[in-house]
């Protein structure tokens, strides 16, 4: 077990973020190895035909053919709350290119010499420790083309369905402290008297926060990573609140306890908002009208059990609070509330 200590600056620098470029690099390795996260089949589908005339193999060497996790400088923590992958891609560039090749060593270390492949692999490694700067502009290329294909279509439901899971643990830790949020991250995840301790990172040794705090990175592809090496902020990656529903081609089953005190449909809606959505996407999971959905989003807004979220051009409907304790009260989020793992 991992210990992290937090002094009472850490807990008030502690912080909240998403990335495009962590999902990114996250959803390729789902893609690739589809058991760890079912739930994900729908996207997996879809995704590998949209690749299929592209030349993944450089991000088959850094994400996939690594025996330990992949190299820290491909994911850098983001600066900035709600960053975009331009932004992050620019960031990746210029990374130090001592810090690339030192990360690539690591990851070479911890390579099987017997494996078949390893010529194969420690030449697609090669650019990285010889050339850093001109290997990070490709990669920064590749990335961004296979986020085109892969994840665009669908960023604007999963920044919403990140930025929800923010607000929500952003408000318990302002209501209920540290203790309720870092618990709930995942199950191996425990703390007390100002110590996280990881479960399952045992080779880590433990670990004394430097007074920045540590940054926390909602994710729909990853259950949970850590980034604790320097020079890189102290970073945890976990599972965000309501990944099921992202792809889910049916409405969610609801109680009859639950049907009897809201109305079947408007149950199944309420169930369904834990992952925001918006109006069209809701009609199309119904299969009825944009406005027979709107009616029902109207009474539900009313009764103050969902709230609005805008996303550029797109408005989200997502549950309340109130809506999360009825729910709660019904034994209707057990299950509900999955994550990639």
């Amino acid at each position: 077990m991992t210990n992290i200590y937090f002094s009472t600056q850490d807990l008030v620098q502690t912080r909240f973020a998403f990335s495009a470029l962590w999902e990114t690099v996250a959803s390729y390795r789902i893609l690739h190895k589809p058991a760890l996260a079912p739930l994900h089949l729908p996207w997996i589908r879809e995704t590998q035909a949209a690749l299929e005339d592209l030349d993944m193999r450089l991000l088959d060497a850094l994400i996939l053919h690594s025996k330990g996790a992949y190299p820290d400088f491909l994911t850098p923590p983001p600066t900035t709350p709600i960053p975009n992958l331009r932004s992050e891609l620019e960031h990746l560039v210029q990374v130090d290119p001592r810090i690339v090749q030192q990360d690539i060593d690591n990851v070479i270390s911890y390579s099987d010499s017997q494996d078949p492949v390893i010529d194969e692999w420690l030449e697609q490694l090669a650019p990285f420790q010889k050339h850093p700067q001109r290997a990070l502009e490709e990669l920064a290329e590749t990335l961004w083309t296979y986020w085109q294909r892969t994840l665009e279509p669908h960023w604007p439901r999963i920044q919403a369905l990140l930025e929800a899971d923010i607000m929500y643990r952003a408000k318990a830790f302002a209501l209920y402290g540290p203790s309720k949020v870092f618990r709930d991250l995942h199950v191996n995840v425990g703390y007390s008297d100002q110590r996280m301790e990881l479960k399952e990172y045992c080779h880590l040794g433990d670990v004394d926060l430097t007074g920045r705090g540590m940054l926390l990175i909602p994710s729909v592809f990853m259950s949970r990573s850590v980034m604790l090496d320097p020079p890189w902020q102290e970073t945890m990656q976990y599972g965000a609140r309501g990944t099921f529903g992202l792809w889910c081609p049916e409405p969610v089953p609801t109680s009859d306890a639950l049907n009897k005190l809201l109305g079947e449909t408007r149950a199944k809606l309420l169930k369904h908002l834990v992952t925001p959505a918006t109006t069209a996407h809701m009609a199309a999971l119904f299969r009825v009208s944009p406005s027979a959905i709107s009616q029902h989003l109207s009474w539900l807004r009313d009764a103050g059990l969902v709230t609005t979220q805008r996303n550029g051009k797109h408005v989200y409907y997502k549950i309340s609070s109130a809506a999360e304790q009825i729910l709660t009260a019904y034994n209707e989020l057990d299950g509900v509330l999955a994550r990639a793992v």
